[in-house]
């Protein structure tokens, strides 16, 4: 394994404070207020003193409304956004910041491996495995806010992965399969 790559390379001097990687995306089924709730994402996470770096949405119907909610931020001190990090740079992102918010199945699946904090919000994840640590929150402002108070309260701690989707080990639990089953 390789050393993780610093998310400098990607995005410079994000750095210099602690970050929170926002990443939202159309709610196809529901409506969700996802505009009001990423500004008041950005104002509090700001607020806080903390740096913010933002991923565009995929190109699900409704991306319109998220991506001008992002853009209505570009410029603002501390506010990075980034159209694409690619897979490297998203997985810098994730393990170089302070904790994931937004509604993305990156942090419904990938982030816990990060041992970071994940703020889920809304219904575009429901029904969905997801590891323990990671806080469902409802689509209002205040239930939001509350969520986020409490993080900062406790300074966005790692959390322990359950390992719901595995420990990394897949290629070596199908070559012992293969191996048993055909006696390689």
């Amino acid at each position: 394994l390789q050393d993780p790559i610093n998310i400098e390379n990607f995005v410079p001097d994000i750095t210099s404070k602690p970050y929170a990687l926002m990443c939202f995306h159309p709610v196809t089924a529901k409506l969700e207020p996802l505009s009001e709730l990423i500004q008041s994402s950005i104002d509090y996470i700001l607020k806080m003193n903390y740096h913010i770096l933002i991923t565009y949405p995929n190109n699900d119907e409704g991306n319109e409304e998220i991506i001008n909610a992002i853009e209505k931020n570009s410029g603002r001190p501390g506010i990075f956004i980034r159209k694409s990090l690619g897979s490297i740079g998203f997985y810098a992102a994730q393990n170089d910041c302070r904790f994931v918010i937004g509604n993305s199945s990156s942090g419904a699946s990938e982030a816990p491996y990060f041992g970071k904090q994940v703020v889920n919000v809304g219904s575009r994840q429901a029904g969905r495995d997801k590891d323990p640590s990671i806080i469902d929150v409802d689509p209002d402002i205040q239930s939001l806010k509350s969520e986020l108070e409490k993080g900062f309260n406790y300074k966005w701690p790692s959390v322990k992965n359950s390992f719901i989707y595995g420990e990394g080990n897949s290629m070596r639990l199908i070559l012992d399969i293969l191996d048993s089953k055909l006696h390689l």
